[in-house]
């Protein structure tokens, strides 16, 4: 008996033994609420915060673990045992049954359902996009502005303001379409002024009332002040100080109590003991008054204490004088007498029909450049602490002069820059070509579905209004709109009008009629199809509705999939019912060149009817839409040496790979790692990338040029890298110290590099030694492309003996452990200049860029803004001229110079 049992034995334990897998996969489908899935179990000693799943879609989460990952070595299929979790830390979240109560532990399956959660879990996902907030308020309202976490609770601006939709017995309507990050979180208020002293006197925030909706509709009884144009006036303060002040700032509601958005305003010494301000174009204002541009510096009352907010209104404070009595926290600055360098390289960057915006280098100082003067004919416009700024409000067609001073925080000017004159642009007379083709893609009980040619437009097509029976419905800036809260078994007609961003309507498209769908006669029937790759769209045409192919358009599910639903009272052919519809499938509407082929690439017979289809085959290709989103997968196959990748691209602006970028290692075979990512791009055609072999740019591929996704009908494709710059490896890092010595009076010196993801914003700042030398810090790190820079903008790099840009410097560790640099100059520091800066000058003479004194056999070249080289010549000691297009920006470069010029 036992010489029996031996063979049965061993072949039970072969067989138990084959059981176990080099990796184990799970596939759960969850309800729709789900918002993250774990799976813990014996393989992991039941450790709820190992294994988090990864989502595949709204309802469908996958995992999988490789052998070597299990906690206990003896676990395989035959022996798993595991739950669901919602919250991965939470035993709370697992997973329950239909009747409620909490389910056994599961056996291994290759497809699992879990039916409801024991808790809800409390994360969500953003719900981003564009929300519409309307506002009824009194009818004594002039304008309205919508302020909130949107824009950072900043002071209201032209963006902000809301337009008015109508006036009606209740009052006023206003309207405004704002961008948010997330419709849950949104919060706001309303100001009838462009500042908060006329803000709701409804305290509380109002918030979206329904976050899935993309509008909300509120009312406001009233507000602090109502904003009338009418009233506005200067008002000249004069303010006495103690003696010895340095300076005074008045910092209030017309500023946003913000010291930088805008700026709190300077004011001007008379005397020792005197200052003056002028509030511009105030109707009241509350305000404080502060001897330093920071809050730990106000005033304070005879008492010692910090004095509540003042408050003005003109014109009963048109000339006001006030008086204070001491500061918190006084302070003896230091006295600082140099002015800051004069701005220069005024340009301008834009000229429309009433706005011109102007940018310039920035100035220097001993201390610091705190803010620049913008004047406008000569008298002064405004005051900004930006190297740009839009002058708004300009007559069309008009020339106007600008020029820009700097100031720093002693109230020190700079010489005024060089004078600059630009003229805005003239008028638009041409109206948007009127919208063709209105048509409707769905037709439902309550609503319809409309979409129209594009219009065209020399300055551009801005939005759509949609007109329903001769009435405005509503503006859209695309070309395809839902018009909702209609009546079942109705007729009605809708036109279209394009407008451009001047105020010209295009002519009314042509009328379109269409009824609605009637949901008390009749029967509703559903066609189902299942679609080859690539489709873009799917009609359905048939003996219902005369063969007509343009009436149907079928509704996208996914990729592969179209449904439509037809209420029977709509055929042409009332005889026609489900026993004898015959119909056929294409690929787009209106051409019979698309209708559905059969595998052998014959066209198929008519259709009977099923609730389910399968188009086999297309017979010629219907071209995709300007933009095609959706998810993709991106697998490389690289060599063996590779230890962990990266996937960088447009899909993530080009940023520093993060560990939302690093792929996953598919398997290991014959011709070396196979990773793979999946990612979500805004258009499939456009998408560009490239591979780093470790966390940085360093690591990137050998292959400079980015990698395109093959065709938008894909949804994956395999890329092979041969070899990298440099392959990341742990066990090879370490720290880095780096040590500047720079030019004499450096104040302070930054390092910006590929480990830093080359954004100025990541730079670090060196520790100033006391022999002047400045120190950095690597830590972590293998190889480093870094340069210096002596402030935190592009502008303030390094360069070497001939006034070009350092090239990157490079470090390796431990090579460069311990290294020691020199910076020869600044490029906008301590007068270094490129060579030859006297020899020759670029000016511009009607249409032309004139160089003069450009030695013989020297190049000189014109490039766009982009880089591009225009136009180039060789000079032989005379004049050279290049003609170019007004309203655009240049660079003209000779030798090592480069010089920016406005036509």
């Amino acid at each position: 008996m036992k010489k029996h049992l031996l063979p049965l034995l061993a072949l039970l334990s072969f067989f138990l033994f084959s059981l176990r897998l080099d990796a184990v996969t799970f596939n759960v489908t969850v309800p729709s609420e789900t918002y993250q899935c774990w799976i813990a179990g014996n393989f992991c000693g039941w450790n709820n915060n190992k294994h988090q799943m990864t989502k595949v879609d709204a309802n469908h989460y996958t995992l999988t673990i490789n052998e070597s990952d299990f906690s206990d070595q003896t676990v395989n299929l035959s022996n798993i045992r595991y739950k669901y979790l919602k919250g991965g830390g939470d035993w709370a979240y697992v997973e329950k049954s239909a009747d409620g109560s909490e389910i056994p532990d599961r056996s291994y399956h290759e497809r699992d359902t879990v039916l409801s959660w024991a808790q809800c879990f409390c994360g969500y996902e953003p719900i981003k996009g564009f929300v519409t907030i309307n506002a009824q308020v009194p009818s004594t309202i002039n304008e309205l502005y919508l302020v909130g976490n949107f824009c950072s609770w900043s002071l209201p601006t032209d963006s902000t303001k809301m337009k008015l939709v109508e006036t009606n017995a209740s009052g006023k309507h206003f309207s405004l379409k704002i961008w948010t990050n997330d419709a849950q979180k949104l919060q706001y208020k309303f100001c009838a002024g462009p500042a908060w002293d006329y803000e709701q006197t409804e305290s509380a925030n109002f918030m979206m009332s329904d976050p899935i909706l993309s509008e909300d509709f509120v009312l406001i009884s009233s507000f602090k002040a109502i904003y009338d144009s009418t009233k506005l006036g200067d008002v000249n303060m004069t303010i006495n100080v103690p003696l010895g002040t340095d300076s005074v700032w008045i910092q209030g509601s017309l500023y946003n109590w913000n010291w930088n958005n805008p700026s709190a305003q300077l004011c001007t010494k008379v005397t020792d003991g005197k200052f003056k301000y002028t509030v511009k174009q105030v109707m009241q204002m509350e305000y404080r008054l502060y001897n330093k541009p920071a809050w730990d510096y106000p005033e304070i009352d005879s008492l010692g204490y910090e004095r509540a907010n003042r408050k003005l209104s003109y014109p009963a404070d048109a000339q006001t004088t006030i008086t204070v009595k001491g500061w918190k926290n006084g302070y003896t600055p230091y006295i600082d007498k140099q002015a800051p360098s004069q701005p220069t390289e005024l340009i301008f960057t834009l000229a429309t029909l009433n706005s011109i915006t102007l940018s310039w280098n920035a100035s220097t100082d001993n201390v610091s450049v705190i803010s620049y003067d913008v004047y406008k004919d000569g008298v002064f416009y405004i005051n900004t602490t930006s190297t740009w700024t839009s002058v708004l409000n300009l007559k069309q067609n008009t020339s106007y002069s600008f020029t820009v001073v700097a100031r720093d925080a002693a109230g020190n000017k700079s010489i005024e820059s060089a004078k600059l004159i630009v003229k805005t642009a003239n008028i638009d007379t041409q109206p948007p070509t009127q919208p063709s083709v209105l048509s409707s893609i769905k037709v439902a009980a309550n609503s319809v579905t409309l979409q129209w040619n594009p219009s065209t437009d020399d300055t551009g097509v801005v939005s759509y209004d949609v007109y329903k029976n001769g009435v405005f419905y509503k503006m859209t800036t695309s070309e395809l709109i839902e018009v909702t809260g209609l009546l079942p078994n109705t007729t009605y007609s809708f036109t279209v009008i394009a407008r451009d961003a001047f105020g010209h309507n295009s002519l009314e498209s042509d009328k379109f009629v269409v009824s609605t769908l009637n949901t008390t006669g009749g029967k509703f029937i559903t066609f189902n199809v299942t679609v080859p790759d690539g489709t873009y769209q799917c009609w359905i045409v048939g003996n219902f509705c005369g063969w007509n192919n343009n009436k149907y358009q079928m509704s996208k599910v996914d990729a592969h999939h179209y449904i439509l639903t037809i209420n029977e009272a709509e055929f042409t052919d009332k005889t026609v019912n489900v026993s004898n519809i015959q119909y056929k499938y294409l690929q787009c509407g209106g051409d019979w060149g698309c209708v559905e082929k059969a595998a052998s690439g014959v066209e198929i017979l008519d259709r009977s009817y099923h609730e389910q289809d399968t188009v086999l085959k297309w017979p010629v290709f219907f071209p995709p839409p300007l933009v095609f989103p959706g998810y993709v997968t991106i697998k490389a196959q690289v060599s063996s040496s590779v230890n962990e990748l990266y996937l960088v691209g447009n899909f993530c602006s080009w940023a520093l790979p993060t560990d939302s970028t690093k792929m996953k290692l598919v398997e290991t075979n014959a011709s070396g790692k196979l990773f793979s990512l999946r990612i979500w791009t805004d258009d499939l055609r456009s998408l560009q990338y490239r591979f780093c072999a470790g966390p940085t740019w360093d690591y990137q591929q050998s292959k400079k040029e980015n990698f395109y996704f093959p065709s938008w009908g894909d949804t994956t494709t395999v890329e092979t890298i041969s070899s990298f710059d440099y392959i990341y490896d742990k066990a090879k890092l370490g720290t880095i110290k780096i040590k500047a010595t720079v030019p004499t009076g450096t104040i302070e010196c930054w390092l910006q590099g590929s480990f830093l993801g080359w954004k100025i914003e990541n730079s670090q700042l060196g520790i100033k030694n006391q022999d002047g030398t400045f120190s950095f810090t690597a830590k972590d790190v293998y190889v480093m492309n870094y340069r210096l820079y002596n402030g935190l903008t592009w502008n303030d790099a390094e360069v070497d003996e001939t006034g070009k840009d350092q090239p990157n410097r490079i470090v390796e560790f431990p090579k460069d452990s311990v290294t020691s640099i020199s910076v020869y100059a600044w490029r906008n520091a301590n007068g270094i200049q490129p060579v030859h800066q006297n020899r020759y000058r670029i000016f511009t003479q009607v249409s032309d860029v004139v160089v003069e004194g450009v030695e013989s056999d020297e190049r000189v070249e014109v490039y766009n803004l982009f880089g591009v080289m225009l136009k180039s010549a060789i000079s032989q000691g005379e004049q050279l001229r290049f003609s170019l297009r007004k309203g655009a920006i240049y660079l003209i470069k000779v030798g090592a110079k480069t010089v920016k010029v406005a036509m």
